[in-house]
């Protein structure tokens, strides 16, 4: 049997602390977690929703008060396990890589997370790809 992914022990934790219900939508790079989703969805169930806010929504509309299932994952929500995964993830390879990586290099990043990740815990500021676009096409200009 192979080793497991980080998905499958995202899901698996998840499992653990009691969600059986996931809101979402698909999107780039989480195959991994689909396919995590899909072989236990005896165990957690994926709900697809239109817009990630209505995946917030339907998920507090969902957990209601007093299931002590929901406020057990809400109280870990709330104390920063969100925070400590994905720091954890951009510690396997993308923050050892900017810290190692030349003052001269520039660092781009068009996701959120990677780019609020880079700015917490290195010394350097990404740029999105655009801007890096932008500043190739001002210098062609000249």
């Amino acid at each position: 049997m192979s080793s497991p992914t980080v998905a499958d022990l995202l899901v698996d934790r998840l499992i653990a602390w009691g969600v059986d219900t996931i809101f979402g939508l698909p999107g780039d790079g989480i195959d991994g977690v689909f396919e995590a989703l899909r072989t236990r969805s005896e165990k957690i169930r994926f709900i697809q929703v239109r817009h990630e806010e209505a995946a917030a929504f339907a998920a507090c509309g969902h957990a209601g008060r007093g299931d002590p299932r929901h406020e057990r994952a809400r109280r870990r929500a709330h104390r920063g396990a969100h925070h400590d995964v994905s720091i954890a993830c951009g510690e396997r390879v993308l923050l050892p890589a900017v810290r190692n990586a030349d003052d001269r290099t520039l660092i781009i990043t068009d996701g959120f997370s990677c780019r609020e990740q880079i700015i917490q815990t290195t010394n350097r500021r990404p740029v999105h790809s655009a801007d890096v676009l932008k500043l190739a096409l001002d210098q062609e200009a000249t």
